[in-house]
């Protein structure tokens, strides 16, 4: 994940009592300083290969939506202290029926950065101009290749109606005069894509996409072909089309976001997102300032989080929730005393020769700050 100025100073600070102090202080002045990540639902319109849904125990889990009602409850909670929500988490947002009353939340507590991932296939025009008028900062779209055979088989997408649909939110951007939503493509890279990049990058070029992501496939168990995909079997391709990208994105005038090359020095055979112990994990920023919220009101403490829910927001408060399960765990990681979850989380607990090359922020420009999961 990517943070801006809390994060920095959060890791800058290395005393227990003054990060206590400091973020109680934030707190009590009711100062903006939480990072919510809300489902509102709990369905896809997509199966993407590299995605935990196809899972069967999980697509067939009954069709959830956020009632309004706990919509507004935790708005009300939560907004006024919110400086980044994000709309999404696991599923699409798109389709939630509550979206369009969310972002309008978001716009009426005055959030600072409203964002959301999509695959953009329900990118309507309708949507697309509701996300104006609530003047949402940013909206990702997840586009794999250039090529409208790859995208069908690794995510069923039909990427001319993803095309379609970002022309259409430019167009109306324009006519409106507004520099939002920030648009921003996202490309999860495998051994069957990462020779589109250039491709992938001159498609944004075209569409006026000025910001690409690229990131590591995650293993969710759910590939049955993982380990041919993954590029941690593949180091120098991958290295040589991310050197190729940086070029590219450089002449076309493209940020670029994307991992390190792969450190060759290593033995082929390791494991690059196996768990390595370290005191610097009891750094772990998510516990003071991040919320992951599901469509039912239960509350994590991070996306990776897998050691029960710490509250719910429809029977509790987000303080009476922090009181009780968010401050034992601030101790017990500033104490190093690992949950399991957080041993074993790809970005804190393994080799951040994956992760580590999203840390970045504010480097394509200071008015829309990017946030990366």
């Amino acid at each position: 994940m990517q943070y801006a100025f809390e994060k920095r100073i959060y890791d800058a600070v290395r005393n227990r009592r003054v990060k206590r102090m400091a973020h109680g202080m934030a707190k009590g002045l009711g100062a903006r300083h939480l990072y919510i990540r809300m489902d509102l639902n709990n369905s896809c319109n997509l199966r993407c290969r590299m995605c935990f849904l196809t899972k069967p125990e999980i697509s067939k889990l009954p069709k959830e939506e956020m009632p309004t009602w706990l919509l507004n409850k935790i708005a009300a909670d939560l907004f006024p202290r919110t400086k980044y929500l994000y709309l999404s988490c696991v599923y699409e947002p798109l389709i939630a029926k509550q979206f369009d009353r969310a972002i309008e939340l978001a716009r009426r507590y005055g959030v600072t950065h409203t964002s959301a991932y999509s695959n953009g296939m329900e990118l309507s025009e309708e949507k697309a101009r509701r996300m104006i008028d609530a003047q949402m900062a940013e909206i990702s779209v997840s586009i794999d290749s250039h090529t409208e055979e790859r995208m069908k088989y690794y995510r069923g997408a039909d990427l001319p109606r993803i095309t379609h649909n970002i022309r259409t939110l430019n167009d109306l951007k324009r006519r409106a005069g507004s520099a939002r939503p920030v648009l921003r493509i996202n490309f999860t890279m495998m051994r069957g894509n990462v020779e589109d990049i250039p491709g992938a990058l001159r498609l944004a070029r075209e569409l006026d996409v000025r910001i690409v992501h690229l990131r590591h496939a995650i293993d969710f168990d759910c590939m049955e072909d993982f380990q041919r995909e993954s590029l941690l079997n593949h180091k120098e391709l991958a290295n040589r089309m991310l050197d190729e990208g940086r070029a590219l994105a450089k002449d076309l005038g493209i940020f670029l976001d994307a991992p390190p090359n792969f450190d060759m020095s290593t033995e082929a055979d390791r494991n690059a997102m196996e768990f390595k112990p370290s005191m610097t994990q009891s750094q772990c920023f998510y516990p003071w300032f991040l919320l992951v919220v599901d469509c039912q009101g239960r509350v994590r403490p991070c996306s990776y989080w897998r050691d029960g829910f710490l509250g719910n927001l429809q029977q509790s408060t987000f303080d009476e929730i922090y009181e009780k399960q968010y401050r034992p765990l601030q101790e017990r990681l500033l104490s190093g005393d690992l949950p399991a979850s957080c041993q074993t989380c790809p970005p804190c607990g393994g080799d951040k020769a994956v992760d580590r090359g999203t840390n970045r922020v504010d480097q394509w420009q200071e008015k829309e700050p990017i946030i990366v999961f």
